[in-house]
């Protein structure tokens, strides 16, 4: 399948986020490198996906879906707020977790695999108190401890754009001072210190951002693979012509 990400940084005062296109058939690991190139991070193996377990944690997970209460007879007055101001107390709520420290082997999994076997779990246990499961599939990278809200726009056959790319976005990221690594604290103080400036917003250049996914490719290459599986813990792939 090919998948449209909207990936938009939670915690932080302005409203950073990307959408890009990605293959279903890269793994778990090369997916998230894609989403992190779109915003020029730095290399960090500290990744953590959450997802949740049943329709309460569901709901407070899905931080830009407003509910409607039924008494007012519309949204309720969530819609005002900026989601992304807020992080989600993940201690507090029943899910899921893929950890890369722990589960490296689980990494190298066909992104589809991820993400067909989370809906087949969200049907079982959620679906029938949401009316489409799939326009509202939302989960929580972690990366190097700042989180992430992931929305799978579009599941598809196929896209009009195949190859990864980052097709919008908003907020720039510099993140490039090896003493101030990725963190709440290093993006908000980013942030506020080019929030005015007048080209603040347009040095935000997509096409760079595509280039650098692009650049990774859609998938790994067999080497690639390989080394992926070694650092896994498992043995080399080793093919043999019969």
């Amino acid at each position: 399948m090919q998948y449209l990400l909207k990936v938009t940084i939670l915690g932080v005062k302005h409203h950073v986020f990307r959408v890009v296109s990605v293959d279903g058939a890269a793994d778990i690991e090369h997916v998230l490198n894609l989403c992190d190139l779109s915003f020029d991070y730095a290399g960090y193996n500290t990744k953590e996906l959450y997802f949740a377990k049943d329709y309460d944690s569901f709901t407070k997970m899905a931080l830009d879906y407003q509910p409607y209460d039924e008494n007012r007879y519309g949204p309720s007055g969530k819609e005002f707020d900026s989601f992304w101001h807020q992080q989600v107390e993940l201690s507090k709520l029943n899910t899921f977790a893929l950890k890369l420290c722990d589960n490296k082997s689980d990494f190298i999994k066909p992104f589809d695999e991820l993400i067909e076997g989370k809906i087949a779990l969200y049907q079982e246990h959620i679906a029938p108190r949401i009316t489409d499961l799939q326009k509202h599939f939302k989960f929580i990278y972690v990366l190097n401890g700042v989180q992430h809200l992931v929305e799978v726009m579009t599941s598809s056959e196929k896209l009009k754009c195949f190859l990864p790319a980052a097709l919008m976005g908003e907020g720039l990221i510099e993140d490039s001072d090896e003493t101030k690594p990725l963190s709440l604290t290093m993006l908000n103080e980013f942030l506020s210190a080019h929030e005015n400036d007048e080209n603040f917003d347009d040095g935000l250049n997509l096409k760079d951002c595509t280039a650098r996914l692009r650049a990774l490719g859609a998938q790994r290459n067999s080497d690639n693979i390989n080394n992926a599986i070694v650092k896994a813990g498992a043995k080399p792939l080793n093919f043999v012509a019969d």
